[in-house]
């Protein structure tokens, strides 16, 4: 049927509201859940109908949520079906947890690390990017490619050392042979 027959605090504390009574199917759409992509969850979205319905182990399944105060929050939802001796489904067990401070963490994280990217490239400086135990060059610039006239292929992997000051502007360049 689907209802819910067992919680506990914690679970009400992350969703910030009391659990509703679930005696149908139906009464899931009270959850105000959405896919990752925005599409409200239906009733049999929800991983613990997922489980009881059709007896689909969960894991890990991310779900936007707006709690009772109207904040919207991530949930990391997993959930399992339980079998009765026979081996038919007599429950469902669901655990979730609020991921919402580690989603917002990694998107800025991401969006940190992408401007860093875009102003590394477009530096009017040849920048190098190289490990710093190998001195091996890791990543280069538009400009230090255009200024040794080699592609960022070519630059990638070669040693720092092996840059050399050459006659166009002062411009490091690749050391030749010999």
């Amino acid at each position: 049927t689907g209802r819910l027959l067992f919680h506990n605090a914690r679970a009400e504390r992350i969703l910030g509201h009391e659990l509703a009574e679930t005696p149908e199917l139906e009464a899931y759409r009270q959850y105000p859940a959405a896919h990752p992509d925005g599409t409200p969850y239906r009733p049999e979205d929800f991983p613990i109908i997922r489980a009881l319905l059709f007896g689909e182990c969960v894991d890990g399944q991310h779900m936007r949520y707006e709690r009772g105060n109207g904040e919207a929050t991530w949930l990391e939802v997993s959930a399992a079906p339980i079998r009765d001796a026979s081996g038919e489904i007599a429950f469902a067990v669901c655990a979730f947890t609020d991921v919402g401070a580690a989603r917002a963490a990694a998107e800025a994280l991401a969006s940190a690390e992408a401007r860093s990217r875009a102003l590394f490239q477009s530096a009017p400086v040849a920048a190098y990017l190289a490990d710093a135990v190998t001195r091996r060059i890791l990543d280069c610039n538009a400009t230090a490619t255009a200024m040794l006239g080699h592609s960022p292929e070519a630059l990638r992997g070669m040693f720092l050392t092996d840059l050399d000051a050459g006659p166009r502007h002062g411009a490091p360049r690749p050391r030749g042979p010999g």
